[in-house]
């Protein structure tokens, strides 16, 4: 009885030893933590385009895209439009237009670039996903603050039904 006696203060013991040492670690650390929400440095907002287009017609879409973060980004944009049977051949014209601002100052600007055509500003195009075309940019640097107006000019061909659905990303680089 005194083996059971003896075991069972030693269980005790250990046990009592155990929660004691942890919370002296916790006390002797003295930790703190913070979370963090860390979200997407580029504000890509009003994005506006007519909802009802004809085939024959040049429907644009325009987007404000906003450096948020204080540093500068690069990066490129991804521009993907899907329609459940898409070609470049349903566009007569597919045109870019981007105004760059710092501090509400003109810095850059650049008109009726052919999205249709790899070189300049436009570095690729895939269309190897059905239903959709994914057009990349060349890269850019985001300086702080740097806002963006682009305008997406997507003429159509006459014979060209259809929903279609513009899409734009920002992919930063390294």
């Amino acid at each position: 009885m005194n083996k059971k006696i003896m075991f069972g203060v030693l269980l005790i013991s250990v046990f009592a030893i155990t929660l004691v040492s942890a919370g002296l670690v916790n006390y002797l650390s003295n930790t703190s933590e913070i979370d963090m929400k860390i979200s997407s440095p580029i504000l890509i907002d009003n994005m506006e385009g007519d909802a009802t287009a004809f085939g024959g017609e040049t429907k644009d879409v325009s987007i404000e895209l906003t450096n948020l973060a204080n540093a500068q980004i690069k990066g490129r944009l991804e521009v993907v439009i899907s329609n459940e049977d898409i070609s470049l051949d349903d566009f007569e014209t597919l045109t870019a237009g981007i105004v760059e601002y710092v501090d509400g100052t003109e810095v850059f600007s650049v008109s009726d670039v052919d999205m249709k055509t790899v070189g300049g500003f436009i570095e690729s195009i895939d269309d190897t996903v059905t239903g959709e075309i994914t057009f990349v940019t060349t890269e850019r640097t985001f300086e702080i603050l740097e806002t963006w107006d682009a305008m997406i000019s997507l003429n159509f061909e006459d014979n060209v039904v259809g929903d279609y659905n513009v899409e734009v990303t920002v992919i930063p680089t390294a």
